[in-house]
């Protein structure tokens, strides 16, 4: 195996208030990086994710992508978690033509048109309608691989912010009560075989 891991780039609000989905999303990196790396890594080589925190400030990116190429001499740079952490890395990533991966940042090559952006979430030309398919009748088509419920939770946490487009808040603050016997497992996801 080669001495020198493939790194990967990118940045994540593992602070402020996106910190709980940058923090979820790092879990699942670190899981994914010990997994390739114990079974022999990638294309031969050690997997590395440096992963730098914007904290949740669009705009610290421009410059957190700019170290990770510059002084970090990452290999290849990857988005964070949807427009705010991507947008912002575009004018440099256009300017040094490198590839980038991004999650879940649907729109922002729309415009720019750039040929070396990649989304890892395949929506199709409408990404609401295709990222609630089957939520609000329970009706899911997809095999069981295995998520979590922390997973689960995390899918159904951006599916309703999604739908809604909303500021997420607690019940209490919307006027809105929710009965003593309310629970999550009541929920058309919750019941879905990939969350058990």
């Amino acid at each position: 195996m080669s001495a020198k891991p493939i790194r990967f780039g990118y940045c994540l609000s593992l602070t402020g208030p996106l910190a709980s989905n940058g923090n979820t999303a790092r879990l699942a990196h670190q899981l994914w990086e010990r997994h390739v790396n114990r079974n022999g890594g990638l294309l031969g080589r050690l997997v590395e994710m440096v992963c730098i925190d914007d904290e949740t400030n669009p705009k610290l990116v421009p410059g957190i992508y700019k170290r990770l190429l510059d002084d970090k001499s990452v290999d290849l740079v990857i988005g964070g978690y949807g427009d705010n952490s991507v947008s912002p890395a575009m004018p440099l990533i256009i300017e040094r033509n490198r590839f980038f991966i991004a999650l879940m940042a649907l729109a922002v090559n729309a415009s720019l048109s750039y040929p070396n952006y990649f989304v890892m979430i395949p929506t199709g030309p409408h990404p609401i309608e295709a990222l609630t398919e089957g939520f609000l009748t329970g009706r899911f088509s997809t095999e069981r691989r295995g998520v979590g419920g922390l997973a689960c939770a995390a899918i159904f946490f951006f599916i309703v912010t999604s739908l809604y487009r909303i500021k997420p808040e607690p019940p209490s603050a919307r006027g809105a009560v929710l009965p003593e016997d309310a629970h999550a497992s009541d929920t058309p996801l919750a019941r879905h075989p990939h969350c058990n």
